[in-house]
């Protein structure tokens, strides 16, 4: 039995005095035997060792969880399936045309694979506003870079051109005629931001010429008022067939032009720039007094810098810079800001701030 004061355990453990047991044998014959040290320290406390490394465990644990999540969302951005909306459009000036350009978009190409088929579609029904001999200017913006480009393709006037005297009033035609920057724009565009394969997209727009279109209001307009014009034979057996301009919703096939388009889709824009297609180019401008020859062709380049912006009513707007006409627009829209266009005044004085 124990006495009275150590019938409370803990009391009798607190007056034990305790030792530590020999874990060998050598320990067991000596008879320097260290006592165990008595601590107040709760085992469970936030000083103990072993609950600092459980925390060290799972806050280690949720950072590489969280690192582990956002590597892979970034993968899955840059390099993952592309993201498909639900809800776009497409605009043109021609219907067909922009069902061509929806068409592209629903066989996941990339919003500029839609503008490339537009453009060049653009120019087999309306070739009085666009065409491979034309060129042009594109601004992309990228929704996961968040960044925006300007790719300039303009017509850039060849080497020859005469210094001085006034082509306008020059009775060659050929000297008005430009080196073309059309295809290769495009394909610059393609190359940055395309999707699907440039064989595809070409072989689409050539669809639209060797499958034939219906004349448009605007291209009937144009032509009727040519009709009279000392133009090309070549020209009056493609657009004007007897003698006359074809009426609006005319059904017209361009094989030639298709198969142009697909040459180019299978070759690139060295078929264009530096083919045998470059010399029937050069002849035929040459024929109607004009100067270009294979080195325009060959050092042409597209541009591809940054637009210029400003903010308009809270809204962020880019355009060209210069020598487009962007740096006009940011003007008037800066100077549009301080009038309020929606209350002030009649719609009258608003048409006029904004012709202003």
């Amino acid at each position: 039995f124990l006495p009275a004061a150590y019938k409370d355990p803990d009391s009798f453990l607190k007056s034990a005095r305790l030792q530590r047991l020999p874990s060998s044998s050598s320990e067991m014959g000596s008879q320097d035997v260290s006592p165990l040290q008595e601590t107040s320290k709760d085992p469970f406390s936030g000083d103990c060792s072993c609950r600092q490394d459980g925390l060290t465990v799972i806050i280690t644990a949720c950072l590489t969880f969280a690192t582990g999540v956002t590597v892979a969302l970034i993968m899955q951005i840059y390099f993952g399936d592309p993201q498909l909306f639900h809800h776009g459009a497409v605009v043109t000036d021609a219907a067909r045309c922009t069902a061509l350009g929806t068409h592209v978009l629903a066989r996941r190409g990339s919003s500029v694979d839609a503008a490339i088929a537009s453009a060049l579609c653009s120019g087999i029904v309306n070739p009085h506003t666009s065409g491979l001999g034309g060129g042009g200017v594109m601004l992309v913006h990228d929704i996961r870079k968040n960044r925006s480009w300007v790719i300039d393709f303009r017509e850039v006037a060849p080497l020859g051109i005469p210094l001085e005297g006034d082509l306008q009033q020059d009775t060659k035609p050929g000297l008005l005629v430009g080196v073309p920057g059309m295809i290769q724009g495009m394909h610059q565009a393609h190359q940055l931001h395309g999707r699907l394969p440039w064989s595809e997209l070409l072989g689409l727009t050539a669809g639209v010429a060797h499958n034939g279109f219906n004349v448009t209001h605007d291209l009937a307009k144009a032509l009727s008022e040519l009709k009279d014009l000392n133009y090309s034979e070549r020209f009056h057996e493609i657009f004007l067939p007897d003698g006359q301009p074809p009426l609006p919703g005319t059904f017209v096939r361009r094989p030639d032009l298709a198969a142009v388009l697909q040459l180019l889709g299978a070759e690139g824009v060295s078929a264009f720039y530096s083919g045998n297609l470059t010399q029937e180019m050069i002849s035929e401008v040459h024929s109607y007094g004009g100067v270009l020859v294979e080195e325009d062709f060959s050092n042409y380049s597209v541009t591809v810098e940054d637009p210029v912006h400003t903010i308009y009513r809270g809204h962020l707007v880019f355009t060209p810079p210069p020598p487009h006409a962007g740096p006009a627009l940011i003007t008037a829209l800066n100077i549009l800001e301080g009038f309020n266009i929606t209350r002030q005044g009649s719609r009258g004085d608003i048409l006029h701030w904004m012709a202003e």
